[in-house]
């Protein structure tokens, strides 16, 4: 089976152009390009298994939400700590 990518259709500079680019999940398109174009040239090399490389499980892992929750709540409890020095 042929994974499914990511089709961002956003700046190239962007964070969310980082994070496809990055975890090779997917492609990015100008957005000011020919769009027609670049996503019939993507779509055929998709059909023939050559458009992206497969995702790096590390880097993907990263957005887990077991991973994500245990950030937020890094988060969380770094703001409660400067709340309670506060008062």
């Amino acid at each position: 089976m042929i994974p499914k990518p990511i089709l961002g259709v956003l700046p190239e500079s962007g964070y969310a152009a980082q994070i496809i680019k990055e975890s090779s999940t997917g492609v990015v398109f100008n957005p000011g390009g020919n769009l027609g174009r670049d996503f019939l040239n993507f779509y055929d090399k998709w059909r023939e298994g050559k458009s992206f490389r497969k995702s790096s499980s590390d880097f993907v892992e990263n957005f887990s939400w077991e991973n994500l929750i245990l950030k937020w709540e890094t988060v969380i409890n770094k703001c409660m700590q400067l709340d309670k020095g506060q008062q």
